[in-house]
């Protein structure tokens, strides 16, 4: 074989060599991009920053020792959850970090996970927040401010149906350990936070905005400030989620599940976050691992 054939092929082995080298690098970075923040060292000393994160969402409702079911389940049910997430190396965050996230604010963990807890049950001050506290987590309630309105001045209290009231509503924005969300002020019946029937937008914006307005100033007057707006019973429709986007919320929680798909920038995913509802009846290991979050 002459020496220029040799140079020749030897060129192309080296071409080949790179090429194989180059496919290798950029498959193990969109690996490790599945985490929000992991970074890898490029050839040339540079970092690379992922811009996606796969985050999921918990949704759940009382926490009581009384009659548990799809929307109850007992203290110890939520302790071995945090637990298990943890073990797991899931950090849990609120969902204002995910605002800021999506826009560009903030990082997140290499394996965040928002719990969300909706109505604003009473149970969730006497129930969760210690747990909360003493397992270091963070989560978000949604209130329906009709329901602590009603509760305020009440007397006497049951931990299974019983709602914060307002003074509770304050002790949880001062907890540290919870951020509070907009669950309506009095949607939550019927067809919930959707347009009625042949409502134009303009209407249905005037009709959401004054009930959004209820509750978000109970919410301020206990001292919170909500970011998230989470629709009653997850109906939602296009009128919904412009009107939050338009009322200044930076996100909306669903009903639908699945795990979100997010990334600084696009902020629209912030519109339509989906969680997954944590029944009784599953351990800790088997709902995280049907569900594909472990």
């Amino acid at each position: 074989m002459s020496r220029s054939i040799t140079k020749k092929l030897a060129a192309v082995i080296a071409v080949l060599l790179f090429l194989v080298s180059a496919r290798i690098f950029a498959a193990e970075a969109a690996v490790a991009c599945a985490s929000p923040i992991t970074t890898l060292p490029m050839p040339d000393g540079q970092q690379t920053v992922c811009a996606a994160a796969r985050v999921p969402v918990i949704m759940y409702h009382s926490v009581s020792r009384g009659t548990p079911g799809k929307y109850v389940i007992p203290p110890e049910t939520l302790e071995e959850d945090i637990i298990y997430l943890k073990n797991a190396g899931y950090k849990t965050v609120f969902v204002s970090d995910l605002i800021d996230f999506a826009q560009g604010k903030g990082a997140l963990p290499e394996k965040a996970i928002a719990l969300t807890f909706d109505d604003g049950h009473y149970n969730f001050l006497s129930e969760v927040v210690p747990v909360l506290r003493e397992r270091e987590a963070k989560a978000t309630v949604s209130i329906v401010g009709a329901f602590t309105d009603k509760e305020t001045g009440k007397e006497r209290r049951s931990s299974y149906f019983s709602y914060l009231n307002a003074d509770e509503l304050t002790e949880v924005a001062l907890c540290g350990c919870a951020e509070i969300g907009n669950h309506s002020y009095a949607l939550h019946s019927g067809i919930g936070a959707k347009p009625l029937w042949g409502e134009s937008y303009e209407r249905y914006k005037a009709r959401f905005t004054r009930d959004t307005d209820k509750c978000d100033a109970l919410i301020r007057a206990c001292g919170g400030k909500a970011a998230v707006y989470t629709c009653p019973f997850g109906r939602y429709d296009g009128f919904t989620a412009r009107a939050v986007r338009e009322y200044g919320y930076g996100a909306m929680l669903t009903c639908e599940e699945g795990i979100n798909e997010l990334a600084p920038g696009n902020t629209a995913a912030l519109y339509k976050l989906k969680r997954f509802n944590r029944p009784y009846g599953e351990n800790s290991e088997a709902y995280f691992k049907n569900r594909g979050i472990i």
